[in-house]
């Protein structure tokens, strides 16, 4: 059991080759630019940008100071717009504001009317100092650098996604006894970050940027921002919708962490049903674990490059060692599942209600979950069908998987039942807008199949073809992934489920 520990603790450092960042990437699709013109006897001018991110499809948060001038200029009757520049293309839209609060927290709401833009996700639980976070912004420094001009203030951009370190959190009220909570990172903001989401890795919103100092004026480079509680306070007041979770940010890199423990876990088990074997199958499984030995030897080396590449600062080297070495750790497991997959049975039948109990330890989610998505409950039809909808699933051994389309989010998921250890798993993948076109495009050459009532019926080949094709088109790594653990229970009536 020695040389499977020591293989776990290389691979531990492969998974560090992950880059963080990239976690946060769907959060761009949120942040907006916000730009006021005006105009004047030269034409039209900008006279001021920030930045902003929906809470609803049409509600943009953003800072009050970044509206501010419009309003003045309505005030005053001078001709002036103010419009939302989304990040990922398309025209500017226009906006309106449905809230302001200068003087408590600088936090005001845009509305865009009829048009979308995904929203993003709060973080509602407690945060702390020495917390990794992302910054997303516009800040008016890069433009310049870049020489963007008025008209590339108006124009689609990708925002500037940067590293910070949350250092202080101090929420408005007691035990600190002020009106104006503030969350400080280490991250110098530059005019045009105002109104930019903080996040954590996971890409949840945990404050809104509004100031920053620069070296010189205190010592040091930091960012100053209003704080989750104090945003979520300001949105319930207004009455403006908005999506939260309390769910802590479990990273790639941890998820990965906890998937090996699980790995482990699993295969500790299965050696332990092995020993308790029959004297002629301990005959047997001895062969087995020589050829296994050897297997993992050879994994042994893949795994120590992994480590070796990852201190040479080859991250892409690590990357691919890495990779591979979970890759044939997994096949491994496998193997040692299938050879025992005869003795223990599945844990879910073919037919019936399971319960399913959210696993806290293994999921990353990103989005709002209401306390119902805790427990769960799926409903198993004769052979391959699942839930009210009679949805076909492809089939593959005792794993059973589907894949749905959200076209307003642009995001893809996939479900997966495991008869066997009783795992159901949701994958959501947030695209951009070609691949996500290309994989409604295959989803809709290939129809949904739907069972009877008696759970016959359906092209088993369609259902495994349209599963593949658009599997085929996704990212490697999910941008959430929620698994619960579920049993059987025939009491508990069909629910409503994410499959």
């Amino acid at each position: 059991m020695r040389w499977f520990k020591q293989i776990l603790a290389f691979l531990s450092l492969s998974v560090i080759a992950i880059p963080a960042l990239a976690e946060t990437d769907h959060l761009k699709r949120s942040v907006v630019r916000v730009v006021t013109l005006a105009q004047t006897a030269d034409g039209v001018v900008v006279v001021g940008h920030g930045t902003g991110f929906a809470v609803s499809p049409s509600d943009i948060v953003t800072n009050a100071h970044v509206v501010e001038d419009y309003l003045q200029l309505k005030a005053q009757g001078t001709p002036a717009a103010l419009w939302v520049i989304p990040a990922r293309g398309g025209k500017p839209l226009d906006a309106s504001v449905k809230a302001f609060d200068r003087d408590g927290n600088d936090l005001a709401v845009v509305n865009i009317g009829e048009a979308t833009i995904p929203r993003a996700t709060l973080y509602g639980g407690s945060i702390s100092g020495d917390l990794e976070a992302a910054a997303l912004g516009y800040p008016g420094n890069v433009d310049r650098a870049r020489s963007v001009g008025a008209d590339g203030t108006v124009s689609p951009s990708a925002p500037e996604v940067r590293r910070a370190q949350i250092t202080s959190v101090r929420d408005s009220g007691a035990p600190w006894n002020v009106d104006k909570g503030v969350l400080v990172h280490d991250l110098a903001t530059a005019p045009g970050d105002s109104g930019g989401p903080i996040s954590d890795l996971c890409g949840r919103v945990l404050g809104v940027n509004e100031s920053g100092t620069k070296t010189g004026e205190s010592g040091a480079n930091f960012g100053f921002a209003i704080t989750g509680a104090d945003l979520r306070a300001f949105l319930d007041a207004n009455g403006i919708q908005y999506a939260s979770t309390m769910q802590p940010c479990l990273s790639d890199r941890q998820a990965t962490e906890r998937q090996v423990d699980a790995m482990f876990a699993a295969t500790n088990a299965a050696m332990a049903k092995l020993r308790d074997a029959e004297a002629a199958d301990k005959v047997a499984e001895s062969i087995r674990r020589g050829k296994t030995i050897l297997c993992a030897l050879a994994l042994l080396v893949v795994a120590a490059l992994a480590a070796w590449r990852w201190r040479k600062d080859d991250l892409r080297g690590a990357a691919i060692f890495g990779t591979f070495a979970v890759a044939a750790l997994a096949g491994i497991v496998i193997v040692q599942r299938s050879q025992t997959a005869a003795a223990a049975p599945n844990v879910l039948a073919d037919t019936g209600d399971a319960t399913c109990a959210l696993d806290d330890q293994a999921s990353r989610i990103v989005f709002d979950t209401d306390d119902n998505n805790r427990k769960t409950v799926i409903s198993l039809l004769a052979g391959q069908c699942y839930g009210s909808g009679r949805k076909l699933f492809a089939r593959n051994g005792d794993v059973l998987t589907n894949v749905n389309i959200d076209s307003a989010d642009e995001s893809v998921s996939v479900s997966s039942i495991d008869k066997a250890s009783g795992r159901f798993e949701y994958r959501n993948y947030l695209l951009e807008s070609e691949p996500f076109a290309a994989a409604k495009a295959a989803l809709e050459k290939t129809p949904v199949q739907v069972c009877d009532a008696s759970g016959k019926g359906g092209d088993p080949a369609l259902a495994a073809r349209r599963v593949s094709e658009v599997s085929a088109l996704l990212p490697k790594t999910p941008t959430e992934t929620i698994i619960w653990n579920c049993k059987p229970d025939s009491k508990n009536p069909p629910a409503k489920s994410r499959a």
